[in-house]
């Protein structure tokens, strides 16, 4: 096992975290799939062992977990824009879409449904929002 300081990784597999990490390529220290935010700080790159257990949890298995990485990686990768000056650009919108259209071929492959975090107590209701900026103006009261 190679101790990464806040992320662990196994070769063998054995564990449900290292096959995430396996499938979504964050198995090295500072070389993470995630986006540099800190130049000072490499583990950036990567998910910390508690954000994939927590994922694990919420989304039921380590296969859906897995799409829900590239769910959450396509989020990540979203705020940073395409630079384009004269003859040179950066475009970082694909890095995006392609983490999506991945989560999409993981579950259309492992026969899972969309989108699974299961946010919320069992038999919780959503919140309806009945303000100004709502669909439901007329339930709005001074």
């Amino acid at each position: 096992m190679a101790d990464l300081g806040q992320i662990t990784y196994n070769d063998d597999l054995s564990t449900d975290r290292d096959k995430i990490r396996f499938f979504i390529g964050d198995k090295v220290y500072g070389k993470g799939p995630k986006p540099m935010i800190d130049d000072e700080d490499p583990i950036c790159t990567n998910f910390t062992d508690d954000e994939l257990d927590g994922m694990i949890a919420l989304s039921g298995s380590w296969e859906e977990a897995v799409a829900n990485a590239y769910d959450t990686l396509a989020a990540l990768w979203v705020p940073f824009p395409t630079y384009q000056a004269d003859n040179f650009a950066i475009s970082r919108s694909h890095i995006a879409r392609n983490f999506q259209e991945q989560a999409k071929l993981w579950r259309d492959t492992h026969g899972l449904a969309g989108g699974s975090y299961k946010f919320g107590a069992a038999g919780s209701r959503p919140i309806t929002r009945v303000d100004a900026y709502s669909d439901d103006l007329d339930s709005v009261t001074e």
